[in-house]
């Protein structure tokens, strides 16, 4: 399903689109207002483990999620880079961007 709709937002008329796709999202406590166990016992869990899983598996918390959304608009819209692909998927990547 995912690919689909990825394969559909690129036929749009966009010039550029910019795809996040992170691992297991981190946050803080408190942040959401519904609970889910699972999610909870792999935030607890997962970061742990992080130094045994390729980057692009690892665990990211939503602040640096934001941040490289937040640069890579900057790139692209403000820096008018033209030469960019249309579609540009980021995950292991979102550690980069966000620096």
């Amino acid at each position: 399903m995912k690919g689909t709709t990825e394969d559909d937002i690129s036929k749009l008329p966009f010039n550029h689109v910019s795809i996040f796709k992170p691992s297991l999202l981190l946050t803080e406590e408190g942040d959401r207002k519904d609970s889910r166990l699972g999610e909870n016992i792999a935030q607890t869990v997962v970061p742990w483990l992080d130094w045994a899983f390729p980057k692009k598996y690892k665990s990211i918390h939503v602040g640096t999620v934001a941040k490289a959304m937040k640069n890579e608009w900057e790139q692209v819209w403000l820096n008018k880079q033209q030469n960019r692909d249309k579609v540009k998927n980021y995950e292991a990547e979102l550690f980069d961007l966000a620096k």
